[in-house]
């Protein structure tokens, strides 16, 4: 993965590195800025992988970036297709804990700690809802990060 575009058939996805950062039985998740591309939806903090970033570089970068924490990749897991109407994203999501800092929405419009009671009745952007469903059937990894 040398380069931030991963060649999947004959369209070209941004990769993505995404955070489920898990503390004390619930995870953290941001919700876009206005003037973004799908503004106003919740996902799992995380942005594009920079050319010749290891996944886990960018995950701690845009964690850093975007909310001021620092955060360790705690185990990856399964990679994530989806199509929008302007491209292709391919997500890497890892399970992730917090190790210092207190989230604060330094680069998306809010920032918050939710249950699984409250992830499910989020807005979550499509492309995070392959994840979300798989958190909600098994919270077990979420309650298991320490």
């Amino acid at each position: 993965m040398e380069d931030m575009r991963e060649s999947i058939g004959k369209d070209a996805a941004i990769l993505v590195a995404v955070g489920v950062v898990a503390r004390s039985g619930r995870v953290l998740v941001t919700r876009r800025r206005e003037g973004q591309v799908l503004a106003g939806w919740w996902e799992f903090p995380g942005g594009k992988v920079d050319p010749g970033e290891h996944l886990e570089a960018a995950l701690t970068r845009e964690l850093r970036e975007e909310v001021g924490i620092e955060a360790a990749a705690v185990q990856a897991l399964p990679p994530i297709r989806h199509q929008y109407p302007h491209g292709t994203v391919h997500l890497h999501p890892f399970l992730a804990r917090c190790v210092s800092g207190e989230p604060a929405p330094l680069e998306v419009a809010a920032c918050r700690w939710v249950t699984r009671d409250e992830l499910r009745k989020l807005d979550m952007l499509p492309g995070n809802k392959s994840l979300v469903d798989a958190l909600l059937d098994d919270w077990s990894a979420v309650d298991g990060v320490q």
